[in-house]
């Protein structure tokens, strides 16, 4: 159940099951029941091994296992609680292309990949190229709200002016901007729209 380094053929695991005979081209879906989750909160990583005693000749011994990476949190109950994961997945301008110096509204649309929880601060920089720091101070933001898992939501940004000078702009959104709620993955929760005059 948690085993970061590679395992090697024979070595001792937490079960077995015989996986048979495949044909040329064949997938397979092996069910193992009957595993106990870790007891304390943390990161882990799952491991699956074919061919582990390393049995059959094959064209290739080094792709015979893969990982999942889990975590477990401690919930109100002493279970597990899926953290969320926040991410923008779309940016719409209105009106669009934009115009020199004129006032626009952008739609934000924000999806929760993970369990649900409160997506902190959707913030906006009309130009920002690199990378947004946690707390940094933004044109605009909006409180996202509490998000049930697989849900999306899109938050209006009005009363932006364009700029006024021609060239290249990059529109960035953050959401959970403070970095206020632990998520699943902390690295996708930004997207950018690049716009420009010429």
């Amino acid at each position: 159940m948690n085993r970061f380094d590679a395992a090697q053929p024979g070595d001792p695991a937490d079960a077995f099951v015989n996986v048979g005979g495949m044909a040329k081209g064949e997938t397979r879906v092996v069910r193992i029941g009957g595993l106990t989750a870790p007891t304390a909160a943390g990161t882990y990583n799952f491991r699956a091994f074919v061919d582990a005693l390393d049995a059959v000749a094959e064209k290739s011994e080094g792709n015979n296992q893969k990982t999942k990476t889990f975590t477990l949190s401690a919930g109100s109950s002493g279970g597990y609680v899926e953290p969320p994961d926040f991410k923008v997945t779309a940016i719409v301008f209105s009106p669009d292309p934009l115009t020199l110096g004129a006032t626009f509204t952008a739609f934000v649309t924000v999806e929760n990949a993970g369990g649900a929880g409160d997506g902190g601060q959707l913030a906006i920089w009309l130009n920002h190229f690199a990378a947004a720091a946690p707390g940094e101070a933004a044109a605009q933001s909006e409180a996202v709200g509490t998000m049930a898992k697989g849900s999306s939501k899109t938050i209006r940004f009005s009363g932006s002016t364009a700029p006024t000078a021609k060239g290249t702009y990059t529109f960035r959104a953050f959401v959970d901007a403070n970095n206020t709620t632990t998520e699943k993955s902390e690295g996708n929760n930004q997207k950018t729209k690049t716009y420009g005059f010429y």
